[in-house]
């Protein structure tokens, strides 16, 4: 059985085949299309195969003003382009009422297929597809400004020209953080006693942990990579790193495989053990809302990496231009939901993950001492000055996308 070609006759386009009626939404314009198609013919009227085809488009300029317009028209086989558009006649000059002709040919090979013939047109300003099928017939300009467009505008802190995650700009285009951490060691007391609670992420669900006395404490700095530049989104944003263990009658964690991507590239990481805690910390004297951050579970990883060298800034403890060299990955860590003492905090943005890559810092010497008083969910005020062997920058933290667990 043969089935005839479809022709586009008005503004709102129906589509007719032997087996039933199809209707093609046209799109929305902030202009009416100064184009009308007042005849159209094709010879033979009901397509042969193996015959060539030739549809007939006559359009006249009805709006009563001269148009710049373009003109397109193409063949479909079952849905699918034919392959045969006809061409793009474009930028025609239409005077007032002026009338013209456009003609595409083809040549039928499958005889049980349904043929149509699409014509649409567009101009400056508006477009008008007499029959449409989806949102790739109407071609608008894009947005003057728009995140992904490698600019930074408005309220954008960043613009890489992408929106992917995990590369130091978001897919909202605000600059991701990144951090240093320090060994910490306490002076004074009273020192932390531990906590119980409830940590929820994807990867390992919802577990009970014993929460330990702290072992790093991070700021956020700017990073040098190659000459790109990460700035410091939020210089109150610290945070305190605990090791946690999971409590009593817990099963084992099982042991997996994920795949990560950020500024250092694609990396297959083997997480062994859940190992700490990040918890958002203010520093004393500040007025920082812990509330709008995320907490993050750590697990420890296996993986090769090869070392790489990065400048970082750290004006909290007033280290600048501090070359950094980066070595293998020790932790990823993941969005957590925390249960503490029934007080639930739940995760702000799970697609904002980190891994902590080992480092080391040349220029900065062990004998350094750093000061710093500061309050959590966990802590009150403490002092914890950094020196001895704890007292190097230990930990590169970098905003990372998790691709896939396996």
């Amino acid at each position: 059985m043969k089935r005839f070609i479809s022709l586009v006759s008005s503004i709102l386009v129906v589509a007719f085949v032997l087996c039933g009626t199809h209707a093609f939404a046209t799109n929305d314009c902030p202009m009416d299309p100064p184009l009308e198609i007042i005849d159209k013919t094709c010879a033979p009227e009901i397509p042969e195969q193996g015959v060539e085809s030739v549809c007939t488009f006559s359009f006249k300029n009805v709006s009563g003003a001269p148009a710049v317009v373009s003109v397109v028209l193409e063949v479909f086989e079952d849905g699918a382009s034919y392959g045969t558009t006809g061409g793009t006649y474009a930028d025609f000059n239409f005077v007032v009422d002026e009338i013209r002709q456009f003609q595409i040919s083809f040549t039928p090979v499958n005889a049980q297929a349904l043929y149509e013939v699409a014509a649409y047109t567009y101009g400056p300003g508006w477009c008008n597809y007499t029959s449409c099928r989806g949102e790739e017939c109407c071609p608008q300009p894009p947005p003057e400004e728009y995140c992904g467009d490698g600019i930074v505008n408005g309220d954008e802190t960043c613009d890489d020209g992408n929106n992917v995650t995990g590369d130091g700009c978001s897919t909202n285009c605000c600059a991701e953080q990144h951090s240093v951490c320090y060994g910490i060691k306490h002076s004074e007391t009273p020192v932390f006693g531990g906590a119980e609670v409830t940590l929820t992420d994807p990867l390992a669900g919802s577990v009970d942990f014993m929460v330990r006395r702290p072992k790093h404490f991070c700021n956020p700095v700017e990073k040098d990579h190659d000459g790109d530049v990460y700035p410091i989104v939020d210089e109150d944003a610290h945070a305190v790193i605990y090791p946690i263990k999971r409590a009593a009658g817990e099963p084992k964690f099982q042991k997996m495989f994920v795949t990560v991507s950020n500024q250092f590239g694609e990396q297959i990481l083997y997480l062994v053990k859940e190992y700490f805690i990040m918890v958002p910390t203010a520093v004393v004297g500040t007025s920082w809302d812990t509330s709008h951050v995320d907490h993050y579970k750590c697990y420890k990883v296996r993986t090769k990496f090869d070392r790489l060298s990065v400048e970082t800034s750290d004006p909290f403890f007033q280290l600048f231009d501090e070359e950094t060299n980066v070595r293998k990955p020790m932790e990823l860590c993941v969005p957590v939901e925390k249960d503490h003492g029934s007080v639930v905090t739940p995760v702000m943005d799970p697609s904002k993950n980190l891994v902590c890559y080992g480092m080391r810092q040349p220029g900065v010497s062990k004998g350094d001492l750093f000061e710093v008083e500061y309050t959590n969910q966990f802590e009150g005020t403490e002092v914890l000055p950094r020196k001895s062997s704890c007292s190097v920058p230990g930990r590169l933290c970098v905003p990372t996308a998790l691709i896939s667990t396996n």
